[in-house]
């Protein structure tokens, strides 16, 4: 009910557009203030959102079916508890404040695009036409009389598609993406990705192929990295599990985890006294009587475990001869962006295939896909990207990508086009990101290792450029990257005390 100033109360206010004329008026009450507007009048204004109340519910989780459920009582509603009342309904939103922990793969956040309303309907209330996107959550049409309520957990990459799909563009996990995921999986989720930024770490992993051993002195000796540009010394700041305040970051802890999470496997190193060859045999395949993996000759080990060396392969994932598929740039890049906007509503999904299905773009892949409804307006925030070590950034996959993000209204979508490497990016590099802006809009976010390594995404890059260290969005991280990488605003060197500008000092 709408009420004017004076205090009379005015009936319902019915707001419509022009084409959508309404019959019969009496179906809304007797005093209906009929609301006609047009885009020209439009002009931003948004109908104020009316509900009776709000509140806050312990949730229950369940795992027992392909994503967890939710079940939740429903106290203090603002009706009459009367049996007679079940034909009464209304829309009730709910607000999930926080994600389901440990669970990255499946989200209660609906982004508000009431084109998924029966998505929505299908796979999270089980009713299809009884769910309704909301800017703030999702809407359930449920009866007065209901006392309690449980929804099912949307699965990411389902969702993620569902939102491509709109747009007319087919998204399906890649195997790249898959291999991401388990990655991200084994190491016990994005957070637990972080020892990835040392780059000692990195380099020990892409040192040794799968069937190369190495010892623990090694090991240690390539994570502190002394001689090189990136020194274990500049990590100290990095938590990859909990350690008393100020205590030092060794080689021997960043290690351990590594075995822990299963990137590296403990073994032993024998040699055949028939063929003189090393072979290696893991902690859980030694035993005192072994075969030579090479000419089948069984021999008892007892006499070498003398003095011997702990020996460690790659395993898992990490075993494979295929770099990962790039997903440790992945994992950094992501665990950037999902920080630094504090994500709680924000979703992800690694590596998927983009196919045509009446968008006008090329096939191809984004290395990662990033969603929330933060943006301005209540409109959906996505970010797709390309993640690189050390190759470089091709034109071909400018192209493709900024094809992708032109495919998307941008009346209802901000979408953004990450590009992430390992090391610097080259001149030509930069010259041909930046067709991915216009004069109108920024969405091209470039991150080096400078921006990948350090906690705070900027917290480096800040020193040498003039920029604001703080990012909150998409948006800002699009303006920094053009302050950094395309207008190249330095910050000026002030000189130390007492010597001249153009002076030497010393």
């Amino acid at each position: 009910m709408a009420r004017r100033e004076d205090g009379d109360l005015r009936g319902v206010a019915l707001w419509h557009r022009p084409e959508r004329e309404i019959a019969d008026h009496a179906a809304f009450g007797a005093r209906v203030m009929d609301c006609e507007v047009d885009s020209a009048l439009w002009n931003g204004i948004r109908v104020p959102f009316m509900y009776f109340g709000e509140g806050s519910a312990l949730a229950s989780v369940g795992e027992g079916g392909e994503t967890p459920r939710i079940s939740f009582a429903l106290t203090g509603q603002p009706f009459s508890q009367d049996v007679g009342d079940y034909d009464e309904h209304y829309v009730l939103s709910v607000h999930p404040f926080v994600g389901l922990f440990g669970n990255e793969r499946a989200t209660l956040h609906a982004p508000f695009i009431p084109e998924l309303n029966e998505f929505y309907g299908r796979n999270c209330h089980f009713v299809w036409n009884e769910a309704r996107a909301e800017p703030d959550g999702l809407g359930i049409i449920t009866s007065t009389t209901t006392t309690d309520l449980s929804l099912r957990s949307m699965s990411v990459p389902q969702l993620i598609g569902q939102v491509f799909e709109c747009v007319g563009i087919e998204a399906t996990p890649s195997r790249a993406g898959l291999v991401g995921t388990s990655l991200i999986r084994q190491m016990g989720g994005l957070e637990g990705c972080r020892p990835f930024k040392i780059a000692g770490v990195r380099k020990l992993i892409e040192n040794f192929r799968s069937d190369e051993s190495f010892s623990r002195a090694c090991a240690k000796q390539t994570i502190i990295g002394r001689d090189t540009d990136r020194p274990l010394s500049g990590y100290q700041s990095l938590y990859i599990e909990p350690r008393k305040i100020g205590s030092e970051l060794t080689p021997d802890a960043v290690l351990s985890y590594l075995l822990d999470r299963g990137v590296f496997r403990a073994g032993l190193k024998f040699a055949c006294p028939s063929c003189q060859l090393d072979f290696w045999l893991s902690l859980d395949e030694a035993k005192s009587r072994l075969e030579c993996q090479f000419c089948g000759h069984v021999f008892n080990a007892s006499r070498q475990l003398r003095d011997k060396d702990w020996a460690f392969r790659r395993s898992g994932l990490f075993g494979r001869a295929d770099n990962q598929e790039g997903a440790v740039p992945v994992t950094l890049t992501l665990q950037q962006l999902m920080r630094m906007h504090s994500l709680a509503d924000g979703i992800y999904t690694t590596a998927m295939d983009l196919k045509p299905k009446g968008a006008t773009i090329p096939r191809c892949e984004t290395d990662f896909v990033v969603l929330t409804t933060r943006g301005h307006d209540r409109k959906v925030q996505i970010a797709v990207g390309e993640c690189k070590t050390r190759q470089p950034i091709t034109a071909d996959d400018v192209r493709k990508l900024k094809a992708v993000a032109d495919a998307f209204p941008a009346e209802k979508y901000d979408v953004y086009v990450v590009f992430a490497k390992l090391n610097s990016f080259a001149a030509d590099e930069i010259e041909c990101i930046k067709s991915v802006n216009n004069r109108c809009r920024r969405r091209a976010i470039m991150l080096t290792d400078r921006e990948l390594e350090p906690y705070f995404v900027y917290e480096k890059t800040e020193k040498d450029f003039d920029i604001e260290g703080t990012a909150v969005s998409f948006e800002d991280m699009a303006i920094i990257t053009d302050r950094i990488f395309f207008q190249n605003l330095r910050r000026e060197m002030v000189p130390p005390t007492g010597v001249a500008p153009s002076e030497e000092p010393g």
